[in-house]
């Protein structure tokens, strides 16, 4: 089912904006004069900029399953931040627009999944204060066409 169907069926407010993290492996945002996406293939953050999201990349072992892990809490995303083989202060996460569509709610792992159960278009990881098995919510989609790159967020972490 495509966007534009996912959204027909369910509305607008199937739609919204999580962070994505991955790995980086070039220096691309850690100045305005480095801004073009690398082509070195363990650099899934310039993958995504110049492709989008691809299945064929996502783990076979995620606690829900093969899909495409976002987050409502940036924190969440960061934890999947991380500059590979290669030294910056700067770090960098998406911001996506994903079609969440009708969003099944999943309480205990279920490493086998690759979609959500039928008359449901995403799914979400329940956090523990909801009876689940995360301390952040992830919502988890399925295909590639139900999640695109929109903004790109350069930042530092502070030392604590």
């Amino acid at each position: 089912m495509s966007r534009q169907q996912v959204k027909a069926r369910v509305g607008d407010c199937a739609e919204q904006y999580l962070f994505h993290g991955t790995r980086r492996a070039c220096h691309i945002g850690d100045d305005n004069n480095n801004l073009n996406p690398c082509n070195n293939p363990d650099c899934f953050f310039c993958s995504i900029l110049k492709c989008s999201f691809s299945m064929a990349h996502v783990g076979a072992h995620e606690m829900f399953g093969k899909g495409i892990y976002t987050s409502s809490c940036s924190s969440k995303a960061d934890g999947y931040v991380w500059n590979w083989h290669m030294h910056s202060h700067k770090h960098t996460m998406f911001l996506s627009n994903v079609v969440t569509g009708r969003v099944q709610p999943l309480y205990t792992p279920d490493q086998n999944r690759t979609a959500p159960d039928s008359g449901f278009d995403s799914t979400e990881g329940m956090t523990t204060a909801n009876g689940g098995s995360v301390q952040y919510p992830e919502t988890i989609v399925y295909r590639e066409d139900a999640i695109l790159p929109s903004v790109v967020v350069v930042y530092t972490r502070q030392q604590k």
